[in-house]
């Protein structure tokens, strides 16, 4: 940890698909003594954006979506804050910053304890675009 400059980590070791342990180590804050254990929550950050973009494209290779399909006909409960913009937004501008969206670290979502990829995704609903003009590469083509 020293080395990654990193205050703490947690882990978990899998074994032919079973969870075999649980853990961690470090601290969740440096100068402070909260322990990092098997429960602690990190940001992942941009991280999420390079592992969003294989499945994504894993599903395409067979054949479940399309880059050009609607989120909606793929996700029906999928909802942002204008219903225009719902239906416009494709698989593909899921991991494009085309939508206007307001950026959105969720880090809120570490305050919930049932902050399940659901719920996380129906609070989007309540986003509003901020950028009128991006609306255009909604409906540009990739």
């Amino acid at each position: 940890m020293r080395q990654l400059d990193i205050p703490g980590v947690g882990w978990r070791l899998i074994d032919g698909g079973r969870i075999v342990f649980v853990g961690g180590s470090g601290v969740r804050e440096l100068g402070k003594p909260e322990p990092v254990d098997a429960d602690t929550l990190f940001i992942a950050a941009s991280n999420t954006k390079a592992l969003t973009a294989l499945l994504l494209a894993e599903l395409v290779d067979e054949k479940k979506l399309r880059w050009d399909q609607p989120v909606v006909e793929a996700y029906p409960a999928f909802r942002l804050g204008d219903a225009q913009t719902t239906r416009q937004v494709l698989v593909k501008h899921l991991i494009r910053a085309c939508t206007g969206m307001p950026r959105q670290d969720m880090e809120a979502m570490f305050e919930f304890t049932d902050a399940a990829a659901a719920r996380c995704a129906a609070r989007l609903s309540v986003h509003r675009a901020v950028v009128a003009a991006r609306s255009a590469a909604l409906r540009a083509p990739a």
